[in-house]
């Protein structure tokens, strides 16, 4: 269930979590248009999947910058996922804070450099929160449609320390060569990216069983306890 809860109630949610979430006027002096601020539920899918006993708590965000291919229930579908893999681990997504807004210029593609970039965008956001997922429509400028993560393990064009603790999630991700690919050997896209970065792994590997940091056709939503202990050591989380 997606609640539209009042501004105050909101807010203090967050500021359980780590710091405090921009208010709608925060987001709209920093250029952002319509802001929309929702607090998404997760605990419903813990009954889908035998969870382990919590042993950490975690709020995540989510910002969606509006556009033709994404839209809020496929974003509630993939941080519902995430959710049942992480309650495996005893790591429960208490709720996620769903920002959505039409991004200054109205863009919901982005470059990968310049002002029309990903990077310009993110920077652009009040929201200083971690971790933090991106729904966004795609690039303007490449074909690339794979998902990606960013913390302080990476080395690229977004290895900027601004952007650590992300996960950004293009909607071609949900394009069906990618669901045909998961039909073998299901997993969820978003708590593989939110895996690398309450780890700082940035590795992928190819190991049996499979599990969720494998290399792609090869993973599962399984979770390594080694991996499950690291992220449970995120600062981020509520022990």
């Amino acid at each position: 269930m997606t609640r539209l809860l009042p501004l105050a109630v909101l807010l203090l949610c967050a500021r359980a979590s780590a710091g405090a979430t921009p208010t709608p006027d925060e987001w709209q002096n920093a250029g952002f248009g319509r802001p929309l601020l929702t607090r998404v539920e997760l605990e419903s899918a813990y009954r889908e999947v035998r969870a382990e006993p919590p042993s950490g708590r975690l709020t995540v965000h989510a910002v969606l910058p509006r556009g033709p291919r994404w839209t809020r229930t496929r974003v509630e579908r993939h941080l519902r996922a995430a959710a049942r893999v992480f309650a495996r681990c005893g790591l429960m997504l208490d709720a996620a804070v769903l920002v959505e807004a039409d991004a200054p210029a109205r863009p919901s593609k982005f470059q990968k450099e310049g002002p029309g970039s990903l990077k310009h965008f993110i920077a652009s956001s009040p929201l200083k929160e971690r971790p933090v997922l991106y729904f966004f429509d795609g690039w303007s400028d490449l074909e690339d449609d794979r998902a990606f993560s960013s913390a302080p393990f990476t080395d690229g064009p977004l290895d900027d320390p601004a952007l650590w603790e992300s996960v950004f999630l293009p909607a071609g991700v949900d394009l069906p060569a990618y669901e045909e690919e998961r039909r073998a050997s299901p997993y969820s896209i978003a708590a593989h990216e939110l895996l690398h970065v309450l780890t700082r792994e940035g590795s992928h590997f190819n190991e049996e069983p499979r599990h969720l940091l494998n290399i792609w056709r090869s993973r599962s939503d399984a979770v390594r306890p080694d991996h499950c202990e690291r992220a449970l050591r995120h600062p981020s989380v509520r022990r």
